[in-house]
This record gives structure tokens, C-alpha cells and sequence, in this order.
């Protein structure tokens, strides 16, 4: 059963988010409402949404289909491939599934973990730097838990555009905090995050001389971490 606190999105609230539009009948339930996010047919869970991502070595559009025998309800599909014959066959046969289609399915992503930071009364802290953010992050974490209670952060280092949206998508409204380490390595990249996170506090730890075959000098990344 999921926690009334946890992310929980109704048909017409992500159609608005995403700003989609539909490629197969509308659901006839009336409030339709999706209760988990996955970009990994194999995290799909009863009531989720899956977002067909495509990547420079495989195309989530195929597997579509294992995601909905895992319980995804939605699929967040690009519009190049909804507009194909193997997308409109597939769409048939799954007439109890929501597809709809965007431009970018990664943007499309984050356009919901935005939606969802939106809707959380509860304040982020944001960490970047050039080395030490996954150290810092869960010292942070662990000082948060014994001196205020629960909260979500991100797993591991999983710090980018895909790993930070997860990582709001999974925080539920009861948190006593929000803790986000964002990383980058090209200019534009912490813009954007910063864009979805609305951070209440930041912190750059340092700045050194990584990523340089994208950044001319450290004076060019220090101007992208701030």
C-alpha cells in the first residue's frame, strides 16, 4: 500500500507537468492516479509510470512492454517513436495503458521531479564541488537524521540529471528534510538541476581542475558551479 505522504500524481495533474500530449484513449477510471516512477522496466511497480529513456547504448522503448507486465499504468514515450507504426500496434494492444508522448524523454523526467519539488513543504539542501560531494552528503545525511529526523538523499552518487530527479520523485511530503548532491560536467548542467531542486541552501565544497576537456580554465568552472 502507498503511504499517503509519497509521490502520487493524477492523469490530468501529469499531462500538465510534462506538458504531453495523449497517444491513446484517455483512462476511463475518472481520477486515474500513478503512485511510483521508474526509467528501468524492472523497478516497474503496480500504478507506475515509466519514461522510455534513450541512451547512447539502448533504447528504453523497448521495454515497454516489460514494464507494463511488472504493473507500469503510464509510459512516457518520444514523440519520434509514437508517431511510428511499431508504437501504434503496440499502443493497441494495450488498451489499459496511458502513453504519452514529449519531446525528450530525460526532459520530460525532470519536468515531474519538478512538478514534485513543488509540491513538498520541506527544505533542500544542495551540495556540489569538484571532489568530496558524496563524502560530504552523507555526513550531512547522518548529522540530519540523529538531530532531525527522517528524510530522502540521494543513493550512492547518483548525482546527475537523471539521479537527482529520482531522487525528489522519491522523497515523500512527511520528510523532515531534502538532501541533494548535484554534479555537473559541462556548463549549463548545475543551471538546470538547480532549476528542478529549488535548493532553500547550497553549498560548493571546491573548485579543481576536473572535466577539463569541456571547461577551458578553472575560472569557467567555477562561474558553472555558482
Amino acid at each position: 500500500m502507498t503511504e499517503k505522504n509519497s509521490f502520487s500524481i493524477n492523469y490530468q495533474e501529469l499531462l500538465t507537468a510534462l506538458g504531453a500530449r495523449a497517444v491513446s484513449d484517455a483512462p476511463s477510471e475518472g481520477e486515474l492516479s500513478f503512485t511510483a516512477v521508474c526509467t528501468d522496466n524492472r523497478e516497474a511497480v503496480k500504478n507506475s509510470i515509466f519514461f522510455a529513456r534513450t541512451g547512447e547504448q539502448t533504447d528504453g522503448h523497448r521495454f515497454i512492454e516489460a514494464a507494463v507486465s511488472s504493473g507500469a499504468t503510464a509510459c512516457i514515450v518520444s514523440d519520434s517513436w509514437a508517431n511510428s507504426a511499431d508504437a501504434k500496434t503496440l499502443i493497441n494492444k494495450m488498451p489499459d495503458t496511458v502513453f504519452l508522448a514529449v519531446k525528450d524523454t530525460t526532459i520530460a523526467f525532470g519536468d515531474l521531479a519538478r512538478w514534485w519539488r513543488q509540491q513538498l513543504n520541506v527544505p533542500v539542501i544542495a551540495i556540489t564541488g569538484s571532489n568530496g560531494k558524496t563524502t560530504t552528503k552523507e555526513m550531512v545525511r547522518h548529522a540530519l537524521e540523529q538531530l532531525v529526523g527522517a528524510g530522502t538523499a540521494n543513493e550512492k552518487s547518483f548525482n546527475n540529471h537523471v539521479g537527482l530527479p529520482a531522487t525528489i520523485l522519491k522523497a515523500s511530503r512527511s520528510d523532515k528534510w531534502l538532501l541533494l548532491e548535484a554534479g555537473m560536467n559541462h556548463a549549463g548542467e548545475l543551471r538546470y538541476l538547480a532549476s528542478i531542486a529549488k535548493p532553500s541552501v547550497a553549498a560548493v565544497l571546491n573548485v579543481g581542475p576536473v572535466h577539463l576537456e569541456y571547461f577551458s580554465s578553472l575560472s569557467v568552472i567555477a562561474d558553472a558551479k555558482c
